[in-house]
């Protein structure tokens, strides 16, 4: 009986005790945040053990993105993660230390002859963009000089482009590999290609909160501290890689 004590006792000294429950909002972003998965994407993941290493219980629930960028952040106090840092969002977010880094690439018709080295050449291009997506800073603050063409997300806009509605559409090549791999026939996804030099963007992403939420620095520094843990004793990358080895 006392050999039993002491062991409950040493492990409930080795686990963090979860004194604090937050809400955190994401949408799907597959395979970072995938609600068919059981652990809802590998990002999901990252960011659950970072929270729960610093005894805080994440409650992740699903909405649109736009619905949480606009209602669910500034007014109901939740946390989201996945977001890349812009000058509006920073202006009224806080921002966690880097999750991982993620790229835009563009993914096109095969013989499309689709190329460009600066932004400019862009503006030929019908763009696909999906709704409540940035596309990294530079391309986001000239997007009206652009023929867009926006979508409720990243299946609508591959669709579109397999349709020839659209000649060009940005997206995370995990992101596109995942969908044209699960999502189209053989025959569709060999009309696709991906040109990835140069990306359009190489951008790290964060957990987010509103400035106006009184306990949103707190928390972050926490999750920060959960993060910094998983970089030190490996298991960061092991999910990372885990996750990646199979694009």
């Amino acid at each position: 009986m006392i050999k039993t004590t002491v062991l409950i006792s040493l492990l409930s000294l080795a686990l963090p005790t979860l004194s604090q429950s937050v809400l955190v909002v994401v949408d799907d972003y597959s395979p970072y945040i995938d609600k068919s998965k059981s652990n809802n994407g590998f990002m999901t993941e990252i960011v659950v053990k970072a929270f729960e290493l610093s005894g805080i219980q994440p409650k992740i629930e699903f909405r649109p993105w736009k619905r949480i960028e606009e209602v669910e952040i500034d007014k109901m106090n939740a946390l989201s993660f996945a977001w890349i840092k812009t000058e509006e969002r920073q202006n009224k977010w806080l921002f966690s230390d880097n999750i991982m880094s993620a790229t835009t690439v563009f993914i096109t018709l095969k013989g499309s002859r689709f190329s460009w080295k600066t932004i400019d050449d862009l503006k030929p291009y019908r763009i696909g963009i999906s709704r409540g997506y940035s596309y990294g800073e530079a391309f986001d603050k000239r997007m009206s000089e652009f023929q867009v063409f926006e979508a409720a997300n990243d299946e609508q806009n591959i669709r579109k482009l397999v349709a020839k509605r659209i000649d060009i559409y940005p997206v995370d090549p995990y992101v596109g590999a995942q969908f044209i791999r699960e999502k189209l026939t053989p025959d569709e996804a060999a009309t696709l290609e991906v040109v990835s030099t140069p990306s359009l963007s190489d951008d790290s992403m964060h957990a987010i909160c509103a400035k106006s939420y009184s306990d949103c620095e707190s928390i972050l520094n926490k999750f920060n501290a959960g993060l910094a843990k998983m970089r030190e004793n490996g298991a960061l990358k092991s999910i990372i890689d885990k996750a990646t080895s199979l694009y």
